[in-house]
């Protein structure tokens, strides 16, 4: 095989781009920075603008629903996307406020706030932000995003539609004009219950609104235009466009009824904006260790979600992205977003996509709708004040609606009963006993259960499919001439690795049908299924020889890889049987043993 000159150019969409060498290894925009055209400086403007427009409203919506002031989301939409833009190897993500990791800092914030009243909000966020940075820089230099893996879809499917339902429920108070203190799922529900009859009408009358104008938007307006004569970048920009309009509306109706002061709608109020502050996390070191859990957990959504969105829309393009950077410009983006008076940051989805929709060409874009945002806020805050806090609970509530992916539970319960069980269990353990234990209880119960069926290899008996002992195939479960083999063979295959957790399940499986079938003397292990033994695995093997020695039995091997070939060389195991006894196939194998010079005595 002819090897690849590390030279030799990548094709991405269509353009020949060097592999990443020098420079953009360490500063990955570099590369694009080095290509980028006059002409795509419309397209990246436009898609700045476009996401800067839902990204405007969303990060202060976020940043309610952490329990933070409006400007805190605000500028955790500046400085961390305006970092991550120059680290990361992706075209299209937009990092600033999400849904997800806003709950997340809200449960951490009331959790630091009861261990020590006298704490600011904000302090707490600046530290969560900088220990989440100081872990994803961690995951990205030790190069450790592997463990991630370990949290498996029907968790993740389960986390994400719980979170869902918890945020829509914590955003109910605000849609109703209540004023509830904020507990757990079924304590919400309750206090809610308990006092719907003292909702505020003109907060309800302008939370359902803005809400059904946000709905009506996803459901029926985009399907609508696309039946028009209309562009595709048209089509984006006006349903992108819709909802900062019934924002608008609900602002301007507050404003030109008075409704903060004669009707008693909670409103934004004065937002103090201006160039992200210069802050420093505090350095408690009992803070740090209590918020360490909850960052752990925000670190590994923000790099499960990050790269799975990255990865999504550069596949779009014939694009890559490595991963290990990508954590180290998300650790980089949120250190940045603690210094400057953020709070923890991720990967939004929608505005990514919307950025790609809209043709963004480089990052340069989600640089430009950073900067977007921060002009649009200056420029809007005199009229940000009337807007009243329903809408943004209806911001919330619409941005959340389609993670609660009722198809894609009902796949995972169909293609497996038990991941379905883990996906409930993480559901109900999320709802009923909070966001940090329900992922939790998801992940260790999804290791659980890849540890049982790991610690239960499959072993199966194998038989050819007919007289030309031409293929081996499982004798249970394929028409098999079972006939064909003689009883005193008996081919046996170990349908996965064998490492220290199954070693005695597979000893004792192999040992059973052995002493099942008197008339066996000759033992052929089909080594095909197995890439990785390790030392208990070898030593489970020597037993086995020499039991069957004892036994008068002989033992051959077939069809193992190479690097299982090797392990046997060095641990003796193939010494122990003869070199004679190692086939390349089980064919072989069993034709060596029925031609009697073939047979040697059995091993020592």
């Amino acid at each position: 095989m002819q090897q690849q000159s590390s030279a030799s150019p990548d094709t991405t969409d269509g353009i020949e781009t060097p592999q990443r060498t020098g420079l953009a290894r360490l500063l990955p925009s570099a590369e694009w920075l080095s290509e980028y055209r006059v002409s795509h400086l419309p397209k990246d403007l436009l898609a700045g603008f476009l996401v800067a427009g839902l990204l405007l409203p969303q990060a202060m919506a976020y940043a309610l629903l952490a329990e933070l002031p409006p400007q805190t989301g605000l500028y955790a939409a500046l400085a961390p996307a305006l970092i991550f833009v120059f680290f990361s190897t992706s075209r299209f993500v937009s990092v600033g406020p999400v849904a997800l990791i806003s709950l997340l800092v809200a449960d951490a914030i009331a959790v630091a706030s009861s261990e020590a009243p006298g704490l600011d909000s904000g302090a707490i966020a600046l530290v969560l932000a900088l220990e989440v940075g100081i872990l994803l820089l961690l995951l990205g230099v030790l190069r450790l995003g592997f463990l991630v893996n370990f949290v498996s879809d029907p968790v993740l499917t389960g986390f994400t539609s719980a979170a869902a339902i918890l945020i829509g429920v914590s955003q109910l108070k605000n849609l109703l004009g209540l004023e509830i203190e904020r507990g757990g799922f079924l304590a919400t529900v309750t206090s809610i219950g308990a006092r719907i009859a003292e909702s505020n009408p003109w907060t309800l009358i302008l939370g359902l609104g803005v809400l059904g104008l946000l709905v009506a938007n996803k459901l029926w307006l985009e399907r609508w235009l696309s039946k028009t004569d209309l562009g595709r970048l048209a089509r984006v920009s006006l349903t992108n466009a819709f909802p900062l309009a019934a924002l608008a509306a609900a602002t301007a109706a507050v404003w030109w009824g008075r409704l903060d002061r004669t009707a008693g709608v909670q409103v934004v109020g004065d937002i103090r904006l201006g160039l992200p502050p210069l802050t420093l996390p505090a350095f408690d070191p009992a803070l740090w260790q209590s918020l360490l859990p909850t960052a752990l957990a925000i670190a590994t959504l923000i790099f499960v979600i990050g790269v799975g969105i990255a990865k999504t829309l550069a596949g779009r393009r014939r694009q890559r992205i490595d991963p290990d950077k990508e954590a180290i410009a998300l650790g980089l983006g949120n250190l940045a977003g603690s210094l400057t008076g953020a709070y923890p940051v991720g990967v939004s989805f929608s505005r990514s996509a919307l950025a790609f929709d809209s043709g963004a060409r480089t990052p340069a874009a989600m640089g430009f709708s950073a900067l977007a945002v921060l002009l649009g806020a200056l420029a809007l805050s005199p009229a940000l004040r009337f807007l009243p806090t329903a809408a943004l609970a209806a911001q919330i509530v619409s941005a959340v609606f389609g993670l609660v992916d009722l198809r894609a539970m009902a796949k995972i319960w169909r293609s497996s009963w038990v991941e379905g069980a883990i996906l409930t269990l993480t559901l109900l353990g999320v709802l009923l006993a909070g966001l940090q234990v329900g992922i939790a209880v998801g992940a260790l119960s999804g290791i659980g259960l890849y540890l049982w069926h790991t610690s239960r290899p499959r072993i199966v008996i194998e038989a050819p499919l007919g007289e030309s002992l031409a293929d081996f195939r499982d004798a249970e479960r394929d028409a098999t001439d079972e006939a064909a083999l003689p009883e005193s063979i008996l081919v046996v295959r170990v349908d996965q690795d064998i490492y220290f957790g199954n070693t005695s399940y597979v000893e004792q499986q192999i040992l059973r049908e052995v002493a099942d079938r008197d008339e066996v003397t000759h033992v052929v292990m089909d080594l095909k299924s197995i890439s990785q033994i390790d030392f208990s695995g070898l030593e489970m093997l020597k037993r086995f020889i020499e039991y069957t020695g004892n036994a008068n039995l002989r033992v051959s091997f077939s069809e193992a890889k190479r690097p299982v070939v090797e392990r046997l060389r060095s641990h003796g195991i193939v010494e122990l049987v003869g070199e004679h006894r190692l086939f390349l196939t089980t064919r072989e194998a069993v034709q060596a043993l029925l031609e009697p010079s073939g047979d040697p005595g059995p091993q020592s």
